[in-house]
């Protein structure tokens, strides 16, 4: 794969919060931070997904999913 793109998004109507930061990752890459503070602990949920580009031009999808770990660790290109 040439690199990866990972979104990832966290959104708390009631206090105003509305983030959204891309990382791309590619051979060599350093690692990567997304710091906010939150304004209610109890609501520490968001969302990530991922875009695989591989070599051959076409893109690999992860479908969105919901977390509240402090690391993502990426699967497995996709078939």
């Amino acid at each position: 794969m040439k690199l990866v793109k990972v979104t990832l998004h966290y959104a708390d109507e009631a206090n105003g919060i509305d983030e959204t930061k891309d990382f791309l990752f590619k051979k060599g890459a350093q690692e990567a931070k997304w710091e906010f503070t939150y304004k209610d602990k109890s609501k520490q949920v968001y969302e990530w997904r991922a875009s695989y580009f591989m070599v051959d031009g076409s893109v690999k999808n992860i479908e969105p999913g919901n977390t509240s770990e402090k690391t993502i660790v990426l699967p497995e290109t996709p078939a």
